[in-house]
């Protein structure tokens, strides 16, 4: 009775902490309330558009959430400390698929990381555009490059800091990274012409 109780407690709980969650991101994306207009606003989220990270947010949460309600049944259901010891070295130390580490606990680390650095390449994009290039003496158009540009930059700072938390190996990016750099040079000189 007592490890039922438990188990519909602790479902309980994960359900009503996921669905508090849920709400809260769904608030934020629409811009309901004071708060959720202010973040939107903060980010130069326009009315009807996605918040940038958002979705890397929702996803390691929800993740967190039921990996704890995992951990949490585990302990209800009394499995052995040694078998619990096993799961955690798991998701800690990862398991080998070839030469290559695969570590759960990294990977939603990364989501996390890249999420928040998304969201601040997003708030220095609107810094950028609404303070420090006001005062330039930039034509209209120049300005918008350079907030684009910045913003591709950051993204991509953030794209290459998660890829290292999660333990990618970037010398099997050169490859990729130099057929894409030759398409992207054919786009930016486009983009200088114009």
């Amino acid at each position: 009775v007592r490890v039922v109780f438990g188990s519909l407690v602790a479902f309980g709980i994960a359900m009503l902490l996921a669905r508090l969650f849920h709400e809260f991101f769904d608030a934020l994306e629409s811009g309901e309330g004071p708060w959720g207009r202010r973040i939107r606003h903060l980010l130069n989220a326009a009315p009807g558009r996605a918040v940038p990270g958002l979705i890397w947010f929702r996803l390691t949460i929800n993740a967190l959430v039921w990996v704890l309600f995992g951990y949490v049944m585990l302990r209800i259901w009394q499995v052995p400390a040694a078998a619990i010891r096993q799961i955690e070295d798991f998701m800690i130390r990862g398991f080998a698929i070839g030469e290559f580490q695969l570590v759960p606990y990294r990977i939603l680390l990364a989501i996390a990381v890249f999420a928040v650095l998304v969201a601040l390449a997003r708030l220095m994009q609107t810094r950028m555009d609404r303070h420090w290039l006001r005062y330039a003496r930039m034509d209209h158009g120049a300005r918008e490059a350079a907030v684009a540009i910045s913003g591709y930059v950051l993204i991509t700072f953030a794209a290459l800091v998660g890829i290292g938390i999660a333990g990618f190996n970037f010398g099997n990016l050169a490859i990729i990274a130099g057929a894409l750099s030759v398409g992207i040079g054919f786009g930016l000189q486009n983009i200088v012409n114009n």
